[in-house]
């Protein structure tokens, strides 16, 4: 928490967002836990098959896989949020994959000085991948307009037993806001509703007035803008680039090169204008029920980069291989060792 990029000058989201993504942030009160619908993304939806970077990777070759996680990821935020909004739910915010650490300067490894040996992807704090301000009301500071919770919410040990007994993963196709609360009007009562699948599902408004206030509020919570600026494979001192060059711009050889974040993807609000996904997709599919074994989901170890499960069991080999790499990795891997090494327990003696 010594920098994040979340805080304003009205309050300091960043700071308390990380806190809260890592549990302990202990003033919000009893109903944050007990009351409310929500609406997830399934943990296998949220990301990409997960590859672990080598030590050793340059800059360019992360931010590369950065960007190939961004283009899945980017375009299932917003259509998380227009699915939200129709529904009425609270979005818990899916699980991001980072590989990538995320500062103003030049970085080797795509990692930061000191921290070479960090393991890639790691979880994203919602400030590397968001722009908390505008989620938290941006100027006017109203933290009602889209309400949502932090990834990782719903394996809290805080959250209400009444909550997790009351949980419905479903598989939708691609609709609208009319179709989607026609079609997941019988789900309207279970507290969580889990998507499982959210990429390309959303196909807008039928109403103007929702059409134009969604087609604002993702153009203000979607998109996001960084650089990854390196000095892998460059001199840095006398004879190369100068010590405490600027990143991305300069003159030739005084200036560290960057790559940069792909562009945000489109975004479609008026359901008379769906997209291609929409146009293509077949509206007479069913919404389908998913089982899910809830005791994995909930044990997620959502502060342990690089190494979540999706929600089915994995092989025993599959289990063998990763505690023995959670084990080899745990002084740079494990961040919160009091909520995760019983989860570690569980997985050594099954």
């Amino acid at each position: 928490m010594t920098y994040q990029y979340g805080d304003s000058s009205r309050f300091a989201y960043g700071k308390r967002q990380r806190m809260r993504e890592a549990r302990v942030w202990w003033v919000d009160p009893p109903a944050y836990f007990t009351e409310g619908r929500y609406l997830a993304v399934a943990p296998e939806a949220a990301t990409l098959p997960m590859d672990i970077l080598p030590l050793e990777g340059t800059t360019a070759e992360a931010a590369d896989r950065f960007n190939k996680e961004e283009a899945h990821m980017r375009p299932m935020l917003r259509d998380a949020i227009g699915l939200a909004m129709a529904l009425n739910r609270t979005l818990v915010l899916p699980r991001m994959f980072c590989y990538c650490d995320n500062i103003w300067k030049e970085m080797k490894h795509c990692r930061v000085g000191g921290a070479f040996g960090m393991t890639l992807p790691f979880d994203c704090p919602a400030d590397h991948i968001i722009s908390l301000v505008n989620w938290f009301g941006g100027s006017s500071g109203s933290e009602t307009e889209i309400p949502f919770r932090e990834a990782g919410f719903l394996s809290d040990p805080r959250l209400s037993p009444e909550i997790k007994k009351s949980w419905q993963r479903v598989k939708i196709p691609p609709m609208s806001a009319g179709e989607a609360r026609k079609a997941l009007a019988p789900y309207e009562s279970a507290r969580v509703l889990e998507l499982a699948v959210a990429k390309d599902r959303f196909c807008g408004f039928e109403d103007g007035n929702e059409a134009r206030r969604f087609g604002r509020l993702v153009q203000q919570l979607v998109p996001y803008s960084r650089h990854f600026c390196y000095e892998d494979g460059f001199k840095v001192g006398t004879g190369g680039i100068p010590f405490y060059s600027p990143c991305c711009h300069g003159a030739p050889g005084r200036h560290f090169p960057c790559k940069y974040l792909i562009p945000p993807p489109p975004f479609f609000s008026d359901a008379k204008s769906p997209p291609q996904f929409c146009s293509a997709s077949d509206q007479t599919a069913a919404v389908q029920e998913v089982t899910v074994c809830r005791r994995l989901v909930r044990l997620m170890p959502m502060s342990v980069p690089g190494f979540g499960f999706a929600s089915r069991s994995p092989s025993k080999k599959r289990r063998a291989h990763i505690l023995a790499a959670v084990t080899a990795r745990a002084a740079t891997a494990v961040r919160s060792t009091a909520v995760h090494l019983p989860w570690i327990r569980d997985l050594r003696s099954s």
